[in-house]
């Protein structure tokens, strides 16, 4: 093989000895792989050869180059082969453009002799006629690459594409690169929820086609501040000569991944420098900001409705007790599959512990039954949401509830009524209240989760803000257990509607014993 197919044939040394980029200075160099992408080329997915049906999810930090080698490895294939279509796609027309701007100047500082003629030339569109070969690039609403065979795809930043059915667009896209075709989807961390987020975890329980790559910002060893220059840290966040003054984040740090003490002092310059850091209530220094941009953290990234730093289970479901004062919210749905579920949750009044919670695809009549006999047993006040189906499952549930105050003349509980009606009404208003509220309540330890609770759990960690800054789900993901709960905290407000009525009947053992 002559010395010219082997640069051709070898995307390692093609990259070292042609391909020349802009660097971080602005200025014309040569494309020297670092480590890191080094080690990716040698490791990435493939079936039959190399760079051949390859399947890859990058999840990373900031900075790490590698936008810019799967542009190098794409663009070797576009010209290097006959009839290959590449596709580039992202979150937004500045950042394609760039990347088209980037292949443009690898390919103008190629030799002339391994530079195939370039026709068109567009902010959108590379394409070289001798080889029948193109590279187009796009915005991820733009929707133009499902009718048409793409032989390498590139999908980046994709937890930041907004919209419904992102899920769907993807696979559009995908279903158009053959099996011998390359996909790679990369992207920094954008919380927890989403088409990026839920492909990872598919692909860590190994029950995917794509093998997963995680790089965080400390693989990277241009992340460290030396300790000459310590002195110029700050003094909120500067040591001192024999005090660290590490939190239990950075102590957790260097003892599971082997961090020196100048990586940590990197971090906390970094965040300082993100303009968002604080010191959670436990004295751990918080960035969401150096999360998103330079850990591979779903829990810490976006923009989060309730901060994971104090969504921390500390108790157990408990048995009823006499001494308990019970409020109870819930939340309610059509029951059907792949649908929205219904959730109950019970709250000690006194101690904010979760003291039970149910939930499930039940129809509207089951739903009510399962609140009467949990209610039946705990005691306590109940607000039903009334929106959509809510009101079929309160009107089943006062027809129960009355049925068993007359036949009994023991009131072992009580439905929140607004003075109107039973039930719960969820207005624009009351809505941001319901949020603050709980926000509140769960940063402040009023509210205690409880371990078993590991759908709740998921549902406030992965609870965001969208561009109108309102609290909702990502595209998947549920809110149902959030409302439940943030319907239950309202209904402490209520809890003497529970305490009046339950006076009303004598040797009640829910309302006379309990006050």
């Amino acid at each position: 093989m002559n010395a010219q197919a082997v640069l051709l044939s070898n995307l390692e040394i093609y990259i070292d000895r042609l391909l020349w980029i802009r660097n971080k200075s602005k200025k014309l160099v040569k494309f020297a792989l670092n480590n890191i992408q080094r080690s990716y080329l040698r490791n990435r997915s493939y079936s039959g050869q190399p760079g051949r049906g390859q399947r890859d999810l990058i999840l990373k930090g900031r900075q790490h180059g590698f936008s810019t080698v799967k542009l190098a490895e794409f663009f070797h294939d576009t010209v290097t082969n006959n009839a290959t279509t590449t596709v580039l796609v992202g979150h937004d027309q500045e950042a394609m453009e760039t990347m088209l701007s980037t292949i443009r100047i690898m390919y103008e500082n190629l030799p002339e002799s391994m530079r195939p003629l370039r026709k068109y030339d567009s902010k959108n569109e590379m394409s070289f006629p001798t080889l029948g070969s193109r590279i187009i690039v796009m915005t991820y609403r733009m929707k133009k690459a499902r009718s048409q065979t793409i032989n390498n795809l590139l999908m980046t930043e994709v937890a930041f594409w907004k919209g419904k059915n992102i899920g769907d667009l993807i696979a559009g896209m995908t279903e158009s690169v053959p099996i011998d075709g390359n996909i790679c989807i990369e992207t920094t961390p954008n919380g927890i929820g989403g088409y990026f987020y839920k492909a990872v975890q598919e692909a860590k329980k190994k029950n995917s086609v794509y093998k997963l790559f995680e790089y965080p910002w400390f693989v990277n060893p241009e992340y460290s501040l030396p300790r000459e220059k310590w002195s110029l840290m700050p003094k909120a966040i500067r040591p001192e000569k024999t005090d660290y003054k590490l939190d239990t984040m950075e102590k957790f740090l260097i003892s599971q991944w082997g961090l020196n003490i100048s990586q940590i002092m990197w971090r906390r310059f970094k965040m300082l420098s993100l303009e968002d850091m604080r010191i959670s209530t436990k004295g751990v220094r918080l960035s969401r900001r150096f999360s998103q941009e330079y850990e591979c953290s779903f829990l810490q990234s976006g923009n989060s409705v309730f901060d994971a730093s104090y969504l921390i289970p500390s108790c157990t479901y408990s048995m009823p007790a006499n001494d308990m004062k019970i409020i109870a919210g819930a939340d309610t749905s059509e029951g059907v599959p792949d649908g929205d579920f219904s959730s109950l949750y019970l709250l000690n009044m006194d101690t904010g512990e979760t003291v039970y919670k149910i939930r499930g695809l039940w129809k509207p009549t089951e739903f009510a039954r399962r609140i009467h006999n949990t209610m039946m047993m705990y005691g306590g006040i109940i607000g039903v949401e009334l929106n959509n189906t809510g009101h079929a499952v309160v009107g089943k549930l006062v027809e129960l509830w009355e049925k068993e105050v007359e036949e009994s003349g023991v009131m072992k509980y009580y439905i929140y009524n607004d003075g109107k009606k039973w039930g719960w009404t969820t207005l624009v208003n009351n809505r941001k209240t319901i949020f603050i509220d709980l926000e509140e309540a769960l940063r402040k330890g009023n509210i205690k989760l409880a371990y078993e609770d590991k759908n709740g759990l998921l549902e406030l960690q992965s609870c965001q803000y969208n561009d109108k800054m309102k609290e909702e789900a990502p595209e998947g993901m549920h809110d149902d257990d959030v409302m439940s709960l943030g319907i239950t905290w309202q209904m402490r407000k209520y809890y003497q509607q529970y305490v009046q009525a339950a006076d009303q009947y004598e040797g009640s053992e829910g309302g006379a014993t309990i006050i």
